[in-house]
């Protein structure tokens, strides 16, 4: 199934965790991943660009984005739009509203640590085939 434009939340399938969001620049608007929050900050608009999706948060309205440098360990944040492929997503889907978010600009994949020393911070990381770059995505 192709994802449509809406809003969704997307859950890891390792850590069953939701993306969500800091909403502070002092956090550099770090994408993180969160318990269930039941609010907005756990949902987020999809919007088709051709073959590939912007994912914007829905309390704040900035996009998606990651470092391209190894010095901010490729970490995912929210930006104002930057209208270039850095915002840009392609969703694979695995089957069961499961897919690999991979970002357009780098070829690199979404991925979470999953520990709270590192504040369960979204990163984009290498292809690792494994259920930490598989996310469950879901209307909201």
């Amino acid at each position: 199934m192709s994802l449509q434009q809406g809003v969704y939340t997307v859950q890891q399938k390792i850590n069953d965790r939701f993306l969500d969001a800091w909403e502070r620049p002092d956090r550099d608007f770090a994408v993180v991943t969160r318990d269930p929050q039941n609010n907005d900050s756990q949902r987020w608009t999809l919007t088709p660009v051709g073959q590939v999706l912007t994912v914007q948060h829905k309390i704040n309205g900035r996009f998606v984005d990651a470092h391209e440098v190894p010095d901010r360990d490729f970490a995912v944040v929210t930006r104002d739009p930057q209208n270039n492929d850095s915002q840009r997503w392609v969703f694979m889907p695995l089957g069961n509203d499961t897919y690999t978010i991979q970002q357009l600009s780098n070829g690199r994949f979404m991925d979470a640590w999953e520990t709270p020393d590192r504040d369960f911070a979204v990163v984009t990381r290498d292809p690792q085939n494994n259920d930490s770059q598989r996310w469950a995505i879901k209307p909201s």
